[in-house]
């Protein structure tokens, strides 16, 4: 329970967030337009040359922009949402599990008969592709579970889930999302993806371990290439994640 003073200082942040998000939907048009006049006076100048990357990605980004100009902004609660898609923790708990699979996959080297399954008739390829099937539908099951144990704690923290219906727009992190899609939309593509890319590090680590008889170096190799891609992920600016 809280005291007193946690009450009110809870009192004042949910009133901020409500005036900031009021005016949020109130300038949201102006606001759009406002990047879709810059962005074209950006491919009128001549630091932009016509068919290079830049240039191409000006033009995008207005018709992204044109796409959502039109759309009603509202003002909801969007503060369950965020904090699931801001918490890491859960994903390198997805990759322990993944990886502590994939290191099962590796069992009959330890024993002493990878060269026997390996030269076992289809033993390779139809193994391989069991295994990935089993990869997959892990990565997929663990993500559910996962994101499914967040959102009811943080829908249960923030108000329940009478916002999933309304569009994504509504926060502003998403002004310029081209996806016009609602939050329960998007956190099912959240998941989806997540389960992706869950299994396509299931396979690199999987590949490296099975091409490298090392298993220490192999594992050298999978943390640098992770803590390299990790680097590279926290440099992206947040909305483009």
């Amino acid at each position: 329970m809280l005291s007193g003073k946690g009450r009110d200082t809870s009192a004042v942040f949910a009133r901020d967030e409500l005036f900031e998000n009021m005016g949020y939907a109130e300038a949201f048009k102006e606001n759009v337009d406002a990047n879709i006049e810059q962005s074209e006076k950006l491919i009128k100048t001549e630091f932009f040359k016509p068919g290079s990357t830049a240039y191409m990605n000006i033009l995008k980004t207005r018709y992204d922009l044109m796409k959502i100009r039109d759309i009603e902004v509202g003002v909801d609660n969007g503060r369950a949402m965020k904090s699931i898609l801001e918490e890491n923790i859960s994903h390198f708990m997805l990759l322990v599990i993944i990886i502590a699979v994939v290191y099962s996959f590796l069992s009959e080297r330890k024993k002493g008969l990878w060269e026997l399954v390996h030269i076992a008739p289809e033993g390779r390829a139809v193994l391989a592709v069991k295994r990935a099937f089993i990869l997959g539908l892990i990565s997929l099951v663990s993500c559910i579970i996962m994101y499914l144990g967040m959102a009811i704690i943080a829908f249960s923290i923030h108000g329940g889930v009478g916002g999933l219906n309304s569009l994504i727009q509504n926060d502003p992190d998403f002004m310029i999302s081209e996806f016009c899609v609602t939050r329960l939309q998007y956190l099912l593509m959240y998941v989806g993806f997540s389960a992706l890319s869950m299994w396509m590090a299931g396979m690199f680590v999987w590949a490296v371990l099975s091409a490298v008889s090392n298993q220490s170096f192999a594992a050298v190799i999978v943390a640098v290439v992770g803590v390299t891609e990790y680097l590279l992920y926290r440099n992206i600016n947040y909305k483009s994640r």
